[in-house]
């Protein structure tokens, strides 16, 4: 019993400190160019987009489970919500220094509100599903199954793109 006790304070104490280094350290942020910080936000707003779909994605219900995918999802969406605002922050305080870098941030900007528009509504009408099937209700969203799968394809695609715009902020936003 002991034993199982120190195994799981271990356990503990191992994703406090993953969760205290998720997101970036921001100490250092303030030592890199504006370009490359900015960059940086956007590059870890698209993994944390990626890892939200994906977690949305594999959340199941089993039969007598209740409440799963709000449990399933609440970490990875806590994240994704923080990383939002922090990228949000930066592109308010980016000053593009080209046409080129202006189209790069204002093309983030754009895609990233309706990836997070589009992660923000699958998450709530599966949870909408699920609590009509647990309630035995009737569900009135959309069609769920073909709404996760496009939410997960815009997020494949659309993050192709960001990671794409990270690179060009990177170059055309020192100049």
């Amino acid at each position: 019993m002991r034993t199982l006790t120190v195994i799981s304070a271990l356990i503990t104490a191992l994703a406090v400190v993953a969760l205290l280094g998720c997101g970036g350290d921001d100490k250092n942020d303030q030592s890199k160019s504006p370009s490359e910080s900015l960059a940086q936000r956007v590059s870890v707003w698209r993994s944390s987009a990626g890892t939200y779909n994906a977690t949305l994605q594999t959340c199941r219900v089993l039969p007598g489970e209740r409440n799963v995918i709000a449990a399933c999802t609440r970490k990875v969406r806590t994240a994704f919500l923080r990383e939002t605002a922090r990228l949000n922050e930066a592109l308010r305080a980016a000053r593009p220094t080209s046409p080129e870098c202006e189209r790069a941030v204002a093309k983030v900007k754009t895609l990233s509100a309706e990836l997070t528009d589009r992660l923000t509504r699958a998450n709530r009408y599966y949870v909408a599903a699920e609590r009509a099937h647990e309630d035995k209700a009737k569900y009135s969203g959309p069609p769920l199954i073909p709404f996760l799968g496009r939410t997960g394809f815009l997020v494949n695609r659309d993050g192709k793109v960001v990671g794409r715009l990270s690179g060009t902020i990177r170059q055309a936003c020192a100049e």
